[in-house]
């Protein structure tokens, strides 16, 4: 009898151990993913920043700040930076923009407050921009706050087109 409770308590504490070993697996590889969909191109960003500077939109391009070589802790954000996510808008119901970047769908909350800029990428320019202007298959990056179910509402709205 004995031998049978600890055998049982042995293939529980294996299978436990084998499930979070499949978590910890699985964990990385969303962050990793998620990462490469956010981050294409660290340039690009700075491009785009700079534009924004020299048009003098005076806003802040998402995904700019900080030390482009210094790795992502988390998905679309560098410590001590505003969060951020980029995608394509696939759904726009009154103030909420679902987004798909690869694997990943984010959900962006828009506010009164949110503010819009419109990228060029072909002249590399920038300007203001109102939330008529979004569309359904545009390229967007949003910054702002990260909610609690993990989504963002933006402060700041940047449109590729």
């Amino acid at each position: 009898m004995q031998k049978r409770r600890v055998h049982k308590r042995f293939v529980l504490l294996a299978i436990l151990m084998a499930l979070a070993l499949v978590a910890l697996i699985g964990g990385s590889f969303v962050l990793s993913s998620a990462y490469a969909a956010n981050h294409g191109s660290l340039q690009e960003a700075a491009t785009q920043k700079t534009s924004a500077e020299q048009a003098g939109c005076g806003k802040k391009v998402p995904g700019c700040e900080g030390n482009a070589s210094s790795p992502d802790t988390k998905p679309g954000s560098r410590p001590g930076d505003t969060p951020s996510l980029e995608g394509r808008i696939t759904s726009i119901s009154g103030t909420t923009i679902i987004v798909q970047s690869k694997n990943l769908v984010s959900t962006i909350h828009l506010t009164s407050n949110t503010t819009f800029i419109k990228f060029n990428p072909l002249n590399k320019e920038s300007q203001p921009a109102s939330r008529s202007v979004l569309k359904i298959g545009q390229v967007i990056q949003a910054e702002g706050t990260l909610n609690s179910d993990g989504s963002l509402a933006a402060s700041m709205v940047s449109i590729e087109g």
